[in-house]
């Protein structure tokens, strides 16, 4: 005759599940935010191939963080510009257009800040930057000629392996992000960390780096980042 389990097994077999379970459940999202932390790298390393080829076409020139199209009120800005450089669809002018694939927006998202939702929060004014996790420095192009934040070419940067291109940030949703030289990140908002205690970010030269929380908070951090740019 066969056998029954008695309930004590069956509560002796349950418990051993459940103690297993919450031994791999930490393990299995930490390997989920592992792999999209690494997707998020990927990412911003298309961006910087991006870049190279728009600095490439444009005669040096990097893409501005918002270009004033000419006898308009419009801008252009670098989602648009580094789209073309994927040879994705798509615009960008503080939304998606809704004719832009998914499979476009997908370059500029980070998947640790989309799960999270902090792409669709709601910035002061009620502007909502819905599905842009990268933010562009706007010392690269957002102004006008002669002022700190006029356009630049690569060559005259004095030091793009130290130059911030483009940032991350679940902190503080928006499409650029400013460094004052005295102000530091945190007091700005900008600085977030997606991933744990750390954010990527793509470099002027190309080359895409894990930072900590504390890189670049400070207002001298960010005043060596403004030498760094040159003239």
């Amino acid at each position: 005759m066969k056998k029954s389990f008695t309930l004590i097994e069956l509560l002796v077999v349950i418990a051993i599940i459940a103690i297993l379970a919450a031994m791999l459940l930490p393990a299995l999202s930490a390997a989920r935010e592992s792999a999209r932390a690494n997707n998020c790298r990927g990412n911003l390393k298309n961006l910087g191939n991006a870049t190279v080829l728009y600095t490439d076409s444009w005669d040096g020139w990097l893409p501005q963080a918002a270009a004033a199209i000419g006898g308009t009120s419009s801008y252009r800005y670098w989602p648009t510009c580094l789209a073309e450089g994927l040879n994705a669809e798509g615009r960008w002018d503080h939304i998606w257009r809704d004719d832009t694939p998914q499979s476009t927006k997908a370059y500029f998202q980070c998947p640790t800040s989309i799960s999270s939702g902090n792409a669709k929060s709601d910035r002061s004014g009620g502007v909502v930057y819905k599905e842009l996790t990268y933010q562009y420095n706007t010392l690269i192009g957002n102004g006008a000629a002669k002022t700190p934040t006029a356009p630049r070419m690569l060559h005259r940067v004095a030091s793009p392996v130290e130059v911030l291109l483009i940032i991350e940030s679940d902190r503080y949703p928006d499409w650029k992000f400013s460094l004052s030289g005295s102000t530091p990140f945190t007091g700005n908002t900008y600085f977030g960390a997606p991933h744990g205690k750390s954010m990527n970010c793509l470099y002027a030269d190309g080359h895409v780096d894990s930072v900590t929380e504390s890189t670049y908070e400070t207002a001298e951090a960010q005043a060596h980042q403004i030498e760094m740019l040159g003239d």
